[in-house]
């Protein structure tokens, strides 16, 4: 069990509403370790907040429904929602957040959470240590320093990269070091890997949110900009080095993603 924490500390932001601006703002954060017999209301919010399990276990209850929130689990509350809390063992050891904001609903949906216990692994406490000292920093600077580590903690939270050396994270180096062989696709990657296609394909879009497909391409047009802009190199050649043997085949991609021929975006 974690030693020396205090059974509660909550840090609020000094004023009702941000000094300035921003699509999402930390309005407090904190660590709770409970016990069975601690009791709170059903409370709404109008904020939404982000519970972090360390350790222990308890139950997260979403509009009277409960829901089991275990170690290395995330539970999300969006701005309307009825919630409460209730330990399940002895001693249950969480950490959360609270933001706000001109956009914070929007910013959260855009992750895609599920309204449900989700694993994203173990929690980043030092990530919370350092919002406890941005968010007494109550100037326009500090709240957009608060904010800049509420996206990193979000963005954690989503669980796609915590695990390292997975079958993921191999098929992300791969791609990283051979999308521009012309003859690397998701088959190719799924032979080199040693695993059924549809078993790789189906883990990649879980656990990141994209297709692989998606993203072997996303990674041919970021290189195909750069040379487009950086160097003098023919359309020809900057197809060829990207993975692409058909230089047609590529300025259609290209369109597709950026809405310009590769013409038109060396020119801009």
């Amino acid at each position: 069990m974690t030693e020396n924490i205090q059974p509660h500390r909550a840090i609020f932001r000094a004023s009702a509403e941000p000094i300035t601006a921003l699509p999402i703002s930390v309005r407090s954060v904190g660590q709770h370790q409970i016990d069975p017999d601690w009791k709170e209301p059903t409370k709404k919010i109008n904020c939404v907040q982000l519970f972090w399990s360390i350790e222990g276990e308890g139950d997260v209850f979403l509009e009277g429904v409960p829901k089991r929130l275990t170690a290395e689990h995330v539970m999300i509350y969006l701005p309307g929602n009825a919630y409460k809390l209730q330990a399940v063992s002895n001693h249950w050891n969480f950490r959360w957040i609270t933001l706000d904001g001109t956009l914070n609903a929007d910013v959260i949906q855009s992750f895609e959470f599920p309204q449900t216990p989700h694993w994203a692994g173990p929690c980043p406490e030092k990530i919370f240590v350092r919002l406890e000292h941005e968010i007494r920093e109550h100037t326009p600077a500090g709240q957009r320093t608060a904010a800049a580590t509420a996206y990193e903690l979000l963005s954690l939270a989503c669980g796609y990269t915590s695990r390292t050396g997975s079958l993921v994270q191999n098929a992300i180096e791969s791609t990283h070091r051979r999308f521009s062989e012309p003859g690397f696709n998701v088959n190719e990657l799924a032979r080199q890997l040693n695993v059924n296609r549809s078993q790789l394909s189906r883990e990649f879009k879980e656990r990141t949110g994209t297709t692989l497909i998606d993203f072997i391409t996303a990674q041919r047009i970021q290189h195909a900009l750069s040379l487009l802009k950086e160097t003098e190199l023919s359309i020809e050649e900057i197809s060829r080095r990207s993975g692409y043997t058909d230089p047609d085949y590529f300025a259609r991609a290209l369109r597709k993603a950026i809405g310009l021929s590769p013409t038109e975006f060396r020119r801009r």
